[in-house]
């Protein structure tokens, strides 16, 4: 966090001060932005035409989803969709029930990032489909943390 006192903002001009506070601002929100991280599973379902594929693999996630919000506990929902993920996921975290790791905000293609980062994300939960140029994805959030 950026402090600053009275007295060394009262130096700069008007035009100055606006700007270094929007600086100071921008600072701070990209610092916040960058120091989130997620830990999550996926299942990745290539689609080489989407006009062809897109449908059939968005039906086959949506079923994923539907079994994963049906189950009892958010663990139970999980071994779900690892099951799924080892089955179904073209991805080769396949062989770890579609676990990706901790990753930080900004490593993931931007369709992906922007859904596993989203305000009304719960962790715990599936989030998806998201479509992406490498295919289509169900993304199970464990968490979502500071760095």
């Amino acid at each position: 966090m950026f402090f600053c006192t009275f007295e060394a903002l009262a130096y700069h001009s008007r035009d100055k001060l606006t700007h270094l506070l929007m600086n100071i601002y921008l600072f701070n929100t990209n610092c916040v932005y960058f120091l989130l991280q997620a830990e999550a599973f996926h299942i990745l379902v290539p689609i080489t035409s989407r006009e062809a594929e897109a449908p059939a693999a968005l039906l086959k996630l949506e079923a994923v989803k539907k079994q994963c919000l049906q189950a009892t506990t958010p663990e139970k929902g999980l071994e779900v969709f690892s099951e799924a993920a080892s089955k179904m996921s073209s991805c080769p975290s396949s062989q770890k029930g579609g676990f990706l790791g901790r990753f930080k905000r900004g490593a993931m293609v931007p369709p992906f990032d922007d859904a596993v980062f989203a305000q009304d994300t719960v962790p715990g939960t599936p989030v998806g489909p998201v479509l992406t140029m490498f295919g289509a994805h169900l993304i199970w959030v464990k968490s979502i943390s500071n760095a």
